[in-house]
């Protein structure tokens, strides 16, 4: 058959073989560009065969196995066929998740948002491992030799400055450009430190979310150095991290000279009234920033007045979002 383009399986209790037969028929299959098996009981032997099978297929382009409890040996599995695979852009491989099972009657809307799933056009890029890089570091081994994976999303792990800087590393030799999220993985006051100075030696890394990692009053002061002359990053994410008042000294810094950098999300790190003062200065000469976020933020009646001036200056028709900042 070279008609079906897009198959879901998940939700049906497939168990350790199931997948067997789908398998087999990949390796000669040229048209199935998506397979959704997600929630199916897997196991971590559950994925030998597909494995196996994507080590020639070239035609699955989005691959979805999360919820399968596939531990680090059936990541580790699919990390391998990784490595010789070009074709898939996107995987889902996280081990837990909100996914809802689509026939319960509350479940249909909340399955049709999440990442994968049916033609929307509105997947993610993602390699997923949300249960922390310890295990899954033979994803990100593999990424060192497969650089067609776009991003990879280690939300809610444990990670350490090893396993930050092994990341980045891994990242490195991927042209395509690619993001990278760390939220929720509580990095501390020192956390981006490692990550920074990998930042150094990466150029293709174009968006970075760090957001819920309690950073603190000096967690970004590393990376807006390394960000100064940094050439390829045009997102991050610093959201939720209690910066606190005046803590965007050093990001404005970077602002000065960075001129890659498009999209700044700073929202809800209680800056206060004059919180923004300090990016005030350099967007009055910096022209790539075209997007701010700084939303609940406790601005206050006088807190945009810095900004506002600014504005008259910048040309760059920047697009502020200031909701829930109690102005």
């Amino acid at each position: 058959n070279s008609s079906v383009t897009e198959l879901d399986l998940s939700w049906n209790e497939l168990g350790p073989n199931g997948l067997d037969a789908l398998a087999e028929a990949l390796k000669s299959n040229t048209s199935l560009s998506y397979l959704d098996a997600s929630c199916n009981e897997l196991g971590p032997n559950g994925l030998d065969a597909l494995a196996e099978a994507l080590k020639s297929n070239t035609s699955l382009t989005e691959l979805d196995v999360r919820v399968n409890e596939l531990g680090s040996t059936g990541r580790s599995v699919l990390a391998e066929a990784l490595k010789t695979n070009c074709g898939l852009k996107h995987v889902y491989a996280a081990d837990t998740g909100n996914l809802v099972n689509p026939i319960d009657g509350a479940g249909a809307a909340a399955a049709s948002g999440s990442a994968g799933g049916g033609s929307s056009g509105h997947r993610s890029s993602t390699l997923g491992a949300s249960d922390g890089l310890t295990n899954s570091s033979a994803l990100v081994e593999a990424l060192k030799m497969n650089t067609s994976v776009k991003s990879l999303k280690l939300r809610g792990g444990s990670l350490t400055s090893r396993s930050l800087t092994t990341t980045v590393t891994a990242l490195r030799n991927n042209t395509h450009g690619s993001a990278l999220e760390l939220s929720r993985n509580e990095l501390g006051p020192h956390g981006l430190d490692a990550l920074a100075e990998a930042l150094k030696s990466n150029k293709s890394l174009t968006e970075l979310n760090v957001s819920f990692n309690n950073l603190g009053p000096h967690g970004l002061d590393a990376l807006a150095e390394t960000l100064k002359s940094n050439t390829s990053l045009t997102t991050l994410n610093v959201s939720y991290n209690s910066l606190g008042p005046q803590r965007l000294d050093a990001l404005a810094e970077t602002l000065k000279s960075n001129k890659s950098l498009t999209t700044l999300d700073v929202r809800h790190n209680n800056l206060g009234p004059h919180g923004l003062d300090a990016l005030a200065e350099p967007l009055k000469s910096n022209t790539s920033l075209t997007t701010l976020y700084v939303s609940g933020n406790n601005l206050g009646p006088n807190g945009l007045d810095a900004l506002a001036e600014t504005l008259k200056s910048n040309t760059s028709a920047l697009k502020s979002n200031t909701s829930l900042s109690y102005l």
